[in-house]
């Protein structure tokens, strides 16, 4: 009798596991379905014009609350560094303070997205704790506005094409808990280099006009 319950039980643990595996499965190609055709309507609005800076901030639009919570789109400048195009939130006081933390505390060399913009290459911080935002705190002001933002998952990634980088997109998960992980970051290499191409094309034509 023992014999059949441990029978019954692993056969009936084999089958759980089985349908788990199967879910996840399904879930995942649904999450990649979900991301091509993203792409492909993302790539739509990036070729209806040739105002750049007008498919990128539409852009920015689509990609909250879709793909992320916050999505910010910062563009090279003439002297090396970097301007604000967008930032997006669904609650315009959340965009407020965002602008706010720009103004005050803006990127420093080496640091975020000029680190990104100098180096040409992704910054991903899975997981922001409390600990990692004290670590980057300038002053205890700083940090207050940084907590306000309940960052939790953050992806910046640049703008590059014909090895020049023209800007540099990011990516937060905030209220919604979610955390990216790996297949987010390549999502965003991906979206960003389809916008690098965007940006390149109307840099292209503004310099043949």
């Amino acid at each position: 009798l023992r014999s059949r319950l441990r029978l019954r039980l692993r056969s009936r643990l084999r089958a759980e596991r089985v349908a788990a595996e199967l879910r996840a499965s399904e879930a995942a190609l649904r999450d990649r379905e979900a991301r091509l055709r993203f792409l492909a309507e993302a790539s739509s609005v990036l070729t209806t014009s040739l105002d750049h800076e007008a498919t990128l901030a539409t852009l920015a639009g689509l990609v909250v609350p879709a793909v992320a919570d916050w999505c910010a789109i910062d563009l090279a400048d003439d002297q090396g560094g970097l301007t604000r195009l967008t930032v997006v939130h669904a609650n315009p006081a959340k965009v407020a303070l965002a602008e706010l933390l720009h103004r005050t505390y803006p990127p420093r060399p080496g640091e975020g997205t000029l680190k990104v913009l100098a180096e040409g290459r992704s910054a991903f911080h899975p997981t922001m704790d409390d600990a990692l935002l004290v670590s980057f705190a300038r002053d205890e002001e700083h940090l207050r506005l940084l907590r306000g933002l309940a960052l939790r998952s953050v992806i910046m990634v640049p703008l590059s094409m014909r090895g020049r980088v023209l800007g540099v997109l990011t990516l937060v998960m905030a209220e919604s808990q979610r955390r990216y992980d790996q297949g987010d970051l390549a999502f965003a290499e991906d979206l960003a280099q389809r916008a690098a191409g965007a940006v390149d094309n109307a840099l292209l034509f503004e310099a043949q006009r």
